[in-house]
């Protein structure tokens, strides 16, 4: 009996041991398994973040109006995603690109701006010249128009010296553009209104989120993206004062360091409060 009993314990430490190491190695294999799903999720995620950046939240059906357009190649490719989306092109919806410069100023400032408009027009957008983006309500067909206000870097291009001014001037600009824009919103919980800026300083200094919200309780920053400007197919990014060869560059490494966009829409308070006096 006793050797017996003795090969009895043996094969249960065997049997035990076998058990442990099934379950070591099923544990291992489980991890392992979870870390690839982790990692596939993760890739789906930065695929999902790549195609929030092209379409940034835009859907085909929306009225879209992109203000203070340099040579209209982002609105351009805006324009040309927008319309590939469009099943129906009796939809409704598309981009009105708009500048600051009259036609012939901006041909001036910058040259690849007619091939730019030409695509927005062929994409069933069109183009506005000599566009304020600080008086954008005194235009009675902006009133309550729009799903999506786009403002992509903004800059005052004034060549003021002293950061201190050029800083409470650029305030300025915010404050007066979001003033003006917030009134040319449809009044949904989805209407956005999205400004693109430089990383760093003195772009920092100007503040934006509380520019946005100066004066005003109708607005917030619902989240920030960043700007990836392949993402955009013929984007290329231009100075205030147009191009020049010898400080502009015709790539976007003027932006190479990071942009990020921020996106603001209508506090959730300030709908509520317009339903509940039957406003719209």
């Amino acid at each position: 009996a006793g050797p017996e009993k003795a090969a009895f314990v043996t094969g249960g430490r065997q049997v035990r041991s076998k058990l442990r190491k099934e379950k070591l190695n099923h544990t291992k294999k489980t991890r392992k398994k979870r870390e690839l799903e982790k990692l596939q999720a993760e890739v789906k995620r930065a695929a999902k973040l790549s195609q929030a950046q092209q379409y940034t939240f835009f859907r085909a059906t929306e009225a879209i109006l992109c203000v203070g357009e340099g040579n209209f190649s982002f609105a351009a490719a805006l324009a040309e995603k927008m319309n590939a989306l469009r099943r129906n092109p009796e939809a409704g919806g598309g981009v009105i690109a708009t500048c600051l410069d009259d036609k012939s100023t901006l041909r001036d400032k910058y040259t690849d701006g007619k091939v730019n408009v030409k695509r927005i027009e062929a994409a069933a957008g069109a183009v506005l010249y000599g566009v304020d983006a600080t008086c954008l309500h005194e235009r009675e067909e902006f009133a309550h128009a729009f799903d999506k206000i786009v403002f992509q870097f903004p800059h005052l291009g004034s060549g003021e010296k002293s950061v201190e001014r050029s800083v409470h001037q650029h305030q300025h600009l915010l404050r007066s553009f979001f003033e003006s824009a917030r009134r040319c919103l449809k009044r949904l919980k989805t209407s956005e209104i999205h400004v693109t800026l430089k990383e760093g300083e003195p772009y920092k200094s100007w503040q934006v989120v509380s520019m946005a919200s100066s004066g005003n309780n109708e607005i917030q920053c619902r989240t920030v993206l960043p700007f990836v400007p392949s993402d955009w197919p013929g984007y290329e990014h231009r100075r205030t004062q147009g191009f020049d060869e010898r400080s502009s560059k015709k790539d976007n490494s003027e932006i190479a360091k990071g942009a990020k966009t921020y996106i603001f829409a209508f506090r959730k308070e300030y709908l509520d409060a317009l339903e509940a006096h039957g406003e719209d």
